[in-house]
């Protein structure tokens, strides 16, 4: 790490950047994390995404670092979240992605909450109600679909039982769709 340190000092650019913020050689080797809370140049980041393009962290930090980098991101993925974490995450996300322009955008629909009373076993009995069957191509089934599209509405009436490709397709033209359902 110090060697990178200096040879980083090196490069003609950053040594006039150091000197331009009077910044020396010892100063980058006391401070490691420099780089915390400023941001990398766009040459930086394309220099940084070249370097690293197709690699694992095997290559990139070495088998201890890459298990314990790992281990870290599988545990925080881990932890159960709770109902108004996943509502923050679902407000957050609603402004993030530009998908108003796309024609299949209904306004935020996907990430509203289900309601409580969705739960694994009453997916599991609507699934056993239709005997793990698609209702439209009539192949092994596993999604739960909301005839109506209202998440909040759990009614065994309104729930049936498609394969992921057909749940796929009731995303389009909706209302021919519950036509369809409901006869």
């Amino acid at each position: 790490m110090l060697k990178g340190k200096l040879n980083v000092a090196k490069r003609p650019d950053v040594r006039e950047k150091l000197r331009k913020n009077h910044w020396s050689k010892t100063k980058i080797i006391e401070h490691p994390k420099s780089m915390l809370g400023k941001h990398h140049s766009e040459e930086s980041k394309k220099l940084i995404g070249k370097r690293t393009k197709g690699k694992t962290y095997e290559e990139l930090y070495g088998k201890e670092k890459a298990a314990e980098l790992k281990y870290k991101r599988s545990e925080s993925m881990k932890r159960p979240k709770t109902n108004k974490e996943k509502e923050n995450m679902s407000i957050a996300r609603k402004g993030k992605y530009k998908r108003e322009k796309n024609p299949a955008w209904k306004g935020g629909k996907s990430f509203e909450l289900y309601g409580e009373d969705f739960t694994e076993e009453l997916r599991t009995s609507i699934r056993k109600r239709d005997k793990f069957v698609c209702k439209i191509c009539k192949k092994n089934g596993w999604c739960i679909h909301h005839i109506d599209y209202n998440k909040k509405n759990n009614d065994s009436k309104n729930l049936i039982t498609l394969c992921n490709k057909c749940h796929g397709l009731t995303g389009f033209n909706r209302k021919k769709w519950m036509r369809f359902f409901i006869q």
